[in-house]
């Protein structure tokens, strides 16, 4: 683990080839010739610059942890982005960074300088994720096993070992308490529908989750569990901590199309549901 930046090499363009001669005026009106050169940098754009990732090993799950921790130094809030490789984590964190506005003025702060985003995925050697590529075939099947068909040990490890331990790290609120307001979960498609089941299984852990195209149509369970479930994720506490945003694409409304699916209709029952529980 540690820093992903790497040095720099710098290399000065042929002189027969590329030299070229630039005046530029400076403050006092003195000219300076400069000479055009590339520097080759073996670094990672600015919003990774501060990312750190850990291996994470526990009850048979070999994970990669990816800790963008916040700007200002204090985390007042933390976003869990499942499926984190190969991309997800990477958009986010970015996405976030950018959004961070350029004031340093601690007044005038965005909200997300006190952000952190946490990637929880599959380490990509367990995919043969390298720089060039990966085994989708064994994305595809830990992603379902883990997501879709056998939750209960990912729901552990995330709930009562990752969520801990990143917190602790991160020295959240000071305190290393966050309450649950505080605490996003975001997945698409399959760790969507995990995501929500964090919400019948764990409630009052995630307050703010992120749906992106839920795979709803293939859980029927999740309607099951918010039927059963419902005492404990309608308490006043859970209530008020808790906002839900589902997310789908624009052609997946076109189902009677390609490719149009039922990730919009399933969707809409759920949070149908949800609502007529307040």
């Amino acid at each position: 683990s540690g820093q992903v930046c790497k040095s720099s090499e710098h290399v000065v363009l042929p002189k027969a080839d590329m030299k070229r001669k630039l005046e530029r005026a400076d403050p006092v009106g003195d000219k300076a010739e400069l000479e055009d050169s590339i520097t080759v940098e073996e670094t990672c754009p600015l919003g990774l610059l501060r990312v750190t990732n850990r291996r994470f090993s526990a009850r048979g799950l070999d994970l990669r942890i990816s800790i963008a921790p916040s700007l200002a130094g204090i985390t007042k809030s933390v976003i869990y982005v499942l499926d984190a490789e190969p991309e997800l984590f990477t958009l986010v964190a970015v996405h976030v960074f950018g959004r961070t506005g350029y004031a340093i003025d601690e007044t005038s702060f965005s909200p997300l300088r006190y952000s952190a985003v946490v990637g929880v995925g599959h380490h990509p050697e367990s995919f043969v994720g390298t720089s060039s590529g990966w085994d989708v075939s064994a994305l595809r099947m830990l992603r379902r096993k883990d997501y879709w068909k056998d939750p209960a040990v990912f729901m552990d490890v995330l709930c009562d070992k990752v969520v801990p331990w990143c917190e602790d790290l991160l020295k959240v609120g000071g305190s290393g308490v966050l309450p649950a307001d505080k605490r996003a979960i975001l997945g698409s498609s399959l760790s969507g529908g995990f995501a929500l089941r964090t919400f019948f299984s764990r409630p009052g852990l995630f307050g703010k989750m992120i749906l992106g195209s839920p795979s709803l149509q293939l859980m029927p369970d999740l309607f099951d569990l918010a039927d059963k479930a419902s005492e404990a994720y309608t308490k006043d506490h859970v209530r008020a901590a808790t906002a839900i945003l589902f997310l789908v694409a624009e052609h997946e409304t076109q189902q009677e199309m390609p490719p149009g699916n039922a990730i919009p209709k399933y969707a809409k029952q759920m949070a149908e549901v949800l609502r007529t529980r307040g």
